[in-house]
């Protein structure tokens, strides 16, 4: 379980990243594999199939010349000059023918060697023995052709004429094949297309799905923090002005051991040792010096113990105060008070001294640590200083006439 704000806010940016590598791993196996398809179809298949068209084309074109070969040699015998220009011709077909078909023949092979997931199955399968048994079969039409035109030469008709049959069943073989294997290829290529286009629909819904997922989830995940994170704030917030309107009793409760839980329990320590102070000065604030009170405030465990000291104390009686008393008015009396309990008190202060307490005239004082520091000034007994002191005269009473 995640205690800490900082490992929560890390986890949810940990989710976001994995989400991300996830959705990017997924997207690039993907694209990989439309890319391969698509590969497969522009530098193998479509060569192949283009080829093929191309020996089609000129296979045609080849039957075409042999039958105007035929026509004028009907016509005007093994003499005529148009003879030897049609054989040309028919020749350089036969080139082209076999031109075609090595490039046919190459882009099976390398396609079978660099995309062999494609061509080891389906249609592609053994693609490029097909055209190496297409490749032998036009090869077979080229020889037929050759004995064809061999007995013209001789001035032997009948026997070419024969041959012509014999020629034509070879192309109309080949040209059938061949027409049934460029359809076999271009459904191939249509189906590879389709099939590409909806993998790439597939992959962008999928994409989109990912993506809405992990950003509902993140949402969700960041608001339940930020919600907890404020009322977290809210509740302490509430707590801080809680005490300072003076409600110490004040607690906060966060369960768990992380954060919150360390907050709350520093909070709440602050609140008792609060107490503690408050009541220290309720309590003592009116009676002891305001020395004696720091000094148990600084002490978490004043209160709780005690130590044996040697003080010195200073007892200081007004001679003849219970007489003057009777005998002045007491606002006169009032104000010889204050001044007499002043010029007692700034002594006693102004050397490290503790005022106990006042009681009519008498002014008590001690010192002695903690109250004053021995090594840096000694506590010396009062007495000692006593030449330092103010010498007070009682007021002369108003005495009747």
């Amino acid at each position: 379980m995640l205690r800490t704000v900082r490992a929560k806010f890390l986890g949810v940016a940990g989710f976001f990243v994995v989400c991300l590598t996830i959705g990017t791993g997924f997207s690039v196996i993907q694209s990989l594999g439309i890319n391969g398809d698509l590969e497969a179809v522009s530098r193998y298949v479509t060569p192949v199939k283009d080829a093929l068209s191309d020996v089609r084309a000129r296979q045609l074109e080849q039957i075409s010349l042999l039958d105007r070969y035929m026509r004028v040699l009907e016509s005007d015998g093994a003499e005529a000059s148009l003879l030897s220009g049609i054989e040309i011709e028919i020749s350089a077909k036969q080139t082209q023918i076999g031109q075609a078909f090595r490039k046919a023949f190459t882009s099976a092979a390398l396609g079978r060697a660099q995309a062999s997931t494609h061509f080891d199955q389906g249609v592609l399968l053994n693609l490029d023995v097909r055209m190496r048994e297409f490749a032998d079969i036009s090869s077979q039409f080229n020889i037929g052709v050759e004995k064809l035109l061999d007995p013209v030469r001789g001035g032997d008709i009948l026997t070419a004429q024969r041959q012509e049959n014999i020629v034509r069943g070879i192309h109309r073989n080949i040209v059938l094949n061949l027409r049934s294997e460029i359809l076999r290829l271009e459904r191939y290529v249509a189906e590879t297309v389709e099939a590409v286009s909806e993998r790439e629909d597939f992959l962008i819904q999928a994409e989109f799905i990912m993506m809405l997922v992990a950003g509902i989830v993140g949402l969700g995940l960041a608001y339940y923090l930020g919600v907890g994170v404020a009322r977290t704030v809210a509740d302490t917030t509430k707590a801080i002005n809680s005490v300072q309107s003076g409600k110490l009793d004040t607690n906060l409760d966060f369960k768990g051991q992380g954060d919150f839980s360390a907050l709350a329990n520093a909070f709440n320590r602050m609140t008792r040792e609060l107490r503690v102070r408050f009541r220290m000065r309720e309590r003592f604030g009116k009676y002891v010096d305001p020395k004696v009170l720091s000094n148990l405030l600084a002490q978490e465990t004043a209160l709780e113990t005690s130590q044996k000291r040697v003080m010195t104390v200073s007892v200081v009686n007004l001679t003849g105060f219970d007489w003057l008393a009777e005998h002045t008015e007491p606002e006169q009396l009032v104000d010889f008070l204050n001044d007499y309990l002043t010029a007692m008190t700034e002594p006693i202060s102004g050397h490290s001294g503790i005022i106990d307490n006042f009681i009519g005239d008498r002014v008590m004082g001690f010192w002695g640590p903690p109250f004053c520091n021995e090594k840096a000034m000694p506590c010396m007994p009062v007495r000692q200083h006593w030449s330092r002191w103010p010498v007070l005269t009682p007021l002369k009473p108003n005495m009747p006439t």
